[in-house]
């Protein structure tokens, strides 16, 4: 017997119970520091992008909790989906970036490739941020910068929605039977 999934789309908050937690860098500064056990004890453990923990697990530790992705990092996981989506099943993924890659009237490219994903990984736990989130960075990233991101080529966008964190709502994917 087969079972057909089909791919929902719903608004939901990203709920997490951390009573401690690790935020790791993606940069060549852990690679010696021996912390992995250390950054493992953390109850939630943060990443970037698609920052490696296999081969480097003394470093930088084997879990991750939640993988926080820039949409021009998306193709990056997509080059080896079996370790990214089926080998770390457990790892949330929060993917942001701005409306044009993100729509889902067919033309978001980065949303296609997310629900595709889905669709071949129906475990995947993928979240998107929403207009209104990113509309929400964006603010405080001018505000306590006084730069607006729109007009910065720059990494220290990416790590400012980073560590916000995405309480507000974020459009989920879910496999459904």
């Amino acid at each position: 017997m087969s079972c057909r999934w089909r791919t929902t789309e719903y608004f939901m908050p990203l709920q997490l119970d951390c009573d401690l937690c690790a935020i790791v860098s993606n940069s060549g500064q852990m690679a010696g520091q021996k912390v992995g056990t250390e950054i493992d004890k953390s109850s939630c453990i943060w990443r970037m992008n698609n920052a490696p923990t296999k081969g480097y697990e003394a470093d930088v530790g084997k879990r991750t909790t939640i993988r926080v992705v820039s949409h021009t990092s998306v193709p990056l996981l997509l080059k080896n989906p079996e370790y990214f989506f089926k080998e770390t099943n457990s790892t949330i993924y929060v993917i942001w970036g701005p409306f044009r890659n993100m729509r889902k009237d067919g033309n978001g490219i980065v949303y296609n490739m997310l629900k595709k994903t889905v669709d071949n990984y129906p475990t995947a736990k993928i979240y998107v941020t929403t207009e209104k989130r990113m509309s929400y960075c964006d603010a405080v990233f001018k505000r306590e910068t006084g730069k607006d991101r729109l007009f910065l080529v720059s990494a220290v966008h990416a790590r400012w929605c980073y560590v916000l964190g995405y309480e507000q709502a974020v459009l989920s994917f879910k496999a459904e039977r």
